[in-house]
């Protein structure tokens, strides 16, 4: 009693609830089994009032599954701009964390497992120019011994894990950021929408990432640097042209901060979905 509906993202619960309760029931998905879909999946959506999804691609499985599109909202994930929006310059942030302050500089923070791309970027390094270092922020311990003993250069950092509230400081003291996922998982491909992309964003930072459509959904031509995923040679010369292009780019990534603040943060999204769901 006293609740007008459910809500949550967890399948078990959603089921389970779907069956036991007449109270509308909204769930949240951020991702599909990749074949075949079990029979839980395919109760609930029977059973649920509505969907709130984070990438156009779940929103189309689910209508190929027979759910009503009117009943799918699309909330893509967002970012938290009181931590992310910081107001510290490129050069402040390189003093900050003890970095080089003349070297070029591209960063990628988050996990290096394989559908995240990150090997596509480290195979990419002996193709930049000499004077261009990549580093790589996060990643398990596991992932991290994998990676060191696969990539040895004196152009790649690897970082390593670093806590939340300095993750900010790297990715505005770069010249470039990396959104590199992979083609080769249809969770990259169709159901992601990296928390990374809109920090990136609210960054200011020029931004290349792989050509894929969960990525194209928030970015356009005229926003990022796209290259073709899982090559490393295209995401090389994708380096070079922005950095040969900087000032350009730079402008580029100014107009495409003030979009996240816009529509990125979790407020916004927060709106959206309690619109969707006022009955």
């Amino acid at each position: 009693t006293g609740f007008e509906l459910y809500y949550t993202r967890d399948q078990l619960l959603a089921d389970w609830l779907s069956r036991r309760d007449e109270k509308p029931l909204v769930y949240e998905v951020h991702s599909l089994p990749e074949k075949k879909m079990p029979e839980l999946y395919k109760r609930i959506w029977k059973n649920v009032s509505s969907f709130v999804v984070i990438s156009q691609g779940l929103k189309d499985d689910l209508v190929k599954q027979g759910v009503n599109q009117n009943a799918i909202l699309i909330a893509r994930d967002a970012v938290d701009l009181a931590m992310f929006d910081i107001k510290e310059s490129r050069e402040a942030c390189r003093e900050k964390l003890g970095l080089d302050p003349g070297e070029k500089m591209l960063v990628y923070t988050g996990h290096l497992y394989g559908w995240k791309g990150a090997d596509t970027l480290a195979e990419s390094a002996s193709s930049l120019g000499s004077d261009i270092h990549v580093y790589f922020v996060g990643g398990t311990e596991e992932d991290l011994s994998r990676f060191r003993n696969s990539y040895q250069s004196d152009r790649v950092h690897i970082v390593g894990w670093k806590p939340q509230r300095e993750i900010p400081f790297w990715q505005k003291a770069a010249d470039v950021l990396i959104l590199p996922n992979s083609a080769e998982r249809r969770i990259s491909t169709h159901y992601t929408s990296p928390l990374k992309l809109f920090e990136y964003m609210v960054s200011g930072r020029p931004i290349i990432c792989s050509d894929i459509p969960s990525l194209r959904e928030v970015l356009g031509d005229e926003e990022a640097f796209f290259f073709k995923p899982d090559d490393p040679a295209s995401l090389a010369e994708a380096v070079q042209n922005v950095f040969a292009h900087l000032p350009e780019r730079e402008k580029i990534a100014d107009s495409v901060r003030l979009k996240a603040l816009k529509w990125y943060g979790w407020p916004a999204r927060s709106r959206s979905i309690a619109d969707f769901i006022r009955f």
